[in-house]
């Protein structure tokens, strides 16, 4: 589906930071018209600071494909404060902007902390203590540690819940890249100029799931997904599977949390021998 979450702004950009695509919420966000946008480099858009640090950033992924993300940053001259992602590839700059929800670093802060707690775990717990551990520091009500070819592995669920009322299946094949969906009901942006068949962004973070796989999803009471791959020594071995039953505000720290966490739970995966 060729369209974004409306919870944030997407800018396809070329690899020398002009606009090519627009979401078309950018009227509400940041004031300018998506039409207008098309065309215009980036620099005539926001202010310099936060793109500095971001053409930074990339920088050190030394023309490799990666994303680098800035949180709590004025992009315009108003008071409203962003999170922001940057992806890049051979062929296009994903550009992304989701309003700040918390204060910047409170939740990077706790994953070391969290994750320390999977020291000494034994073995044959490691699954089910890591997907207990992301959960208390996610707070989602569900979360399954799923393997490649999509058995569940270990699963903590929110009090109250039991294993018929949640779901494992993950949002979509489990690959490289992370799945978050806030609203699996909220409105599908369009990307203008629209194309005809086929997502420009498939990769992006507001990219939204398939009609087929929601509807699953919802018919399982699940509102809000977040799908975090766990890579053992450069591949990828499963996945992370975090699901709620109301929608959740996309939060880009978030992200990088659980993404930090994956990091640390691959390594304990590791020292148990049971990756």
């Amino acid at each position: 589906m060729d369209g974004v979450q409306n919870d944030g702004l997407l800018l396809v950009l070329s690899p020398d930071w002009i606009i090519r695509r627009a979401s078309e919420n950018a009227h509400k966000l940041i004031g300018r018209s998506h039409v207008q946008l098309v065309d215009e480099p980036l620099s005539k858009i926001f202010r310099a600071d936060p793109l500095h640090s971001l053409r930074n950033q990339l920088g050190r992924l030394g023309g490799m494909p990666g994303t680098m993300r800035v949180y709590d940053t004025l992009l315009t001259d108003a008071l409203d404060r962003y999170d922001v992602a940057m992806t890049s590839d051979e062929r296009s700059v994903l550009f992304e902007a989701v309003p700040t929800q918390s204060d910047p670093g409170e939740l990077l802060g706790s994953v070391g902390h969290v994750a320390a707690r999977l020291d000494g775990v034994k073995p044959e717990k490691i699954y089910l203590e890591g997907a207990r551990r992301l959960r208390a520091l996610l707070g989602y009500d569900s979360v399954a540690l799923v393997g490649i070819g999509g058995d569940c592995l270990g699963e903590s669920l929110r009090g109250g819940l039991n294993d018929a009322t949640c779901s494992t299946q993950p949002a979509c094949s489990i690959d490289d890249h992370i799945v978050a969906v806030g609203d699996l009901e909220g409105p599908v942006v369009p990307v203008f100029p629209r194309l005809k068949d086929g997502q420009s962004a498939p990769f992006a973070t507001l990219r939204v799931l398939g009609d087929e796989v929601s509807d699953t999803l919802l018919a399982e009471e699940v509102k809000a997904v977040l799908q975090i791959p766990v890579r053992v020594q450069g591949r990828v071995w499963g996945a992370f599977v975090c699901q709620h039953r109301r929608p959740r505000p996309l939060r880009l720290e978030e992200q990088a949390a659980a993404e930090l966490y994956a990091q640390f739970f691959a390594l304990h995966l590791q020292a148990a021998g049971k990756a």
